[in-house]
């Protein structure tokens, strides 16, 4: 069972049109069995028929990630509904009183966890309301409904965190030396192992000194790039689909530079800056689940044994920045941060080392 949209939501077969392959899902996104017609559903004025809102509403978010949590997180809602003999078919016939039921029950189902497993699960149900709150602000804007009803719900209170462990300073050069040091030892026998190893230093080196989002490195194409006899600047498409167009450092202008002269000499200016080592001539960009291998092997190999990830590089530059005495206004600029709290999240942990008193003497010693 599962709702008949554009297929380009999913990895399911395009025939099927499938947002979520197999056969489970809410009977209420299971209402479309016809075969889907993007034509005349494109050129349909919007109702309030949660189908079509469902997937105006997902045409809207540019992150295919933030589209599958965002469906995931509906689903469970309209699933639960159904398992109590409720088959919503309209956005206006979702009530606070089936919100109010849903989280208490997702409360019920996670109240035997305690401590920070308890924060996890908390976490979850936040984002599951607040995913749904998401559609009902959709069809609010578009005069669907009168109200928001997901506005009138006590929702938990989360203690915003950081998810990610940032690099050290001294990590950072183990890890870009590592990079380094490997390409620069196959430069001479060349093939596939020099190729890899010259894109994880590309890639790793421009991912500490930009601090773009992973989704942002793997879109970026060689026309992005713009190069000046003053500067090179990366244009981006930023989370929720905001031009982002940081000026880079000429040290980093010149990784690129060298990565794209040696291995995207021939490729159009509309390609991608980074594709697989496997045939890096190719339009096989890089994924973002390559990357995250790519970050988590070479932390390993260089020592760290701490958890890492690429967003753990954007966390870097952030920290290693307002370790330098730069402003935080200046480092929400450079990350494209809506929110300076979102910015001070990252740089949390470099100023609680900083300033724990503990860490300034050894009585021990």
């Amino acid at each position: 069972m599962s709702i008949r949209l554009p297929g380009r939501f999913h990895k399911a077969a395009p025939q099927t049109h499938d947002l979520a392959p197999g056969d489970t899902g809410s009977k209420t996104l299971a209402r479309q069995r016809e075969p889907f017609d993007f034509a005349t559903w494109a050129q349909a004025e919007l109702t309030d028929a949660l189908t079509d809102v469902l997937g105006h509403f997902l045409l809207s978010l540019r992150s295919p990630n933030t589209r599958r949590c965002y469906l995931r997180d509906t689903k469970d809602f309209l699933e639960f509904l159904d398992s109590k003999n409720i088959h919503v078919t309209r956005v206006s016939e979702i009530t606070e009183r089936m919100l109010m039921a849903w989280q208490e029950h997702l409360s019920a189902v996670h109240s035997r966890y305690v401590g920070s497993r308890r924060r996890v699960v908390q976490s979850s149900v936040a984002r599951k309301l607040s995913s749904v709150s998401s559609l009902l602000d959709f069809a609010l804007k578009r005069k669907l409904i009168e109200r928001n009803v997901a506005d009138l719900l006590n929702r938990p209170k989360v203690k915003r965190e950081s998810r990610t462990n940032a690099f050290t300073r001294e990590e950072v050069r183990l890890v870009l030396s590592l990079c380094r040091n490997k390409r620069d030892a196959l430069h001479a026998e060349g093939g596939r192992p020099y190729r890899s190893w010259a894109l994880r230093y590309a890639v790793l080196g421009t991912l500490f000194s930009v601090g773009m989002r992973v989704d942002e490195l793997c879109e970026l194409r060689i026309g992005d790039i713009e190069t000046t006899p003053e500067f090179t600047r990366l244009h981006m498409t930023a989370k929720g689909s905001e031009s982002h167009a940081p000026i880079i450092h000429a040290e980093t202008a010149a990784l690129l530079a060298t990565y794209l002269q040696e291995f995207r000499t021939d490729a159009p200016r509309d390609a991608f800056v980074f594709v697989r080592a496997q045939n890096v001539r190719t339009e096989s960009r890089l994924t973002q689940a390559a990357v995250f291998d790519m970050v988590t092997e070479v932390a390993r190999e260089a020592g760290i044994t701490k958890r890492v990830s690429p967003h753990s590089c954007r966390a870097t530059l952030a920290t290693l920045l307002h370790n330098g005495g730069v402003p935080i206004g200046h480092i929400q600029d450079l990350l494209n941060h809506k929110q300076i709290t979102t910015t001070a999240l990252y740089i949390k942990k470099a100023e609680e080392l900083q300033e724990a008193a503990a860490t300034k003497i050894n009585v021990l010693g």
